[in-house]
Formats: C-alpha cells, structure tokens, sequence
C-alpha cells in the first residue's frame, strides 16, 4: 500500500501559486525548495489576509508525495 510522505495546501490564482504563511521559516524554506523541485512549479506564500481572500474565492488544492516516488494534485 503506497503511504503519504508529504503534503501541502495550495492555491493557484492569475497564473500564480500561493501556500499559506509556515511557522517558522525554516519549514517555509524546505516547503518551497520541495515543492519547486517535485511538481517544477514556483511558489509564493501569502499572508494569513491574503490566503483567507484566495481561499474563499478559489478552490484549495493538495500536492500529495507518495512513498513510491509519484506525486498528484488533489
């Protein structure tokens, strides 16, 4: 059975993709390095004010990593 490693919210808007604001910077750092490198999309993170706008104008989509090495969007 193929088990999540990893997954995060986002939102594309004008061409654009945004994940919510991390807890520390570190996280945000690894988040978007990992995400660029698996799906070869380049992201920007909004601030709580703004992802609360995209969000309730926008469908949330999930990036999912699998343990096998495959990927989707959800």
């Amino acid at each position: 059975m193929t088990k999540t490693i990893k997954e995060v919210e986002f939102i594309e808007w004008n061409g654009k993709f945004y994940v919510q604001r991390p807890t520390s910077w570190n996280s945000g750092l690894a988040r978007y390095k990992w995400f660029r490198t698996l799906a070869k999309i380049e992201t920007s993170i909004a601030s709580p004010g703004l992802w609360d706008i995209l969000s309730k104008a926008n469908k949330i989509k999930v990036l999912i990593e699998y343990d096998n090495k495959t990927w989707e969007v959800k």
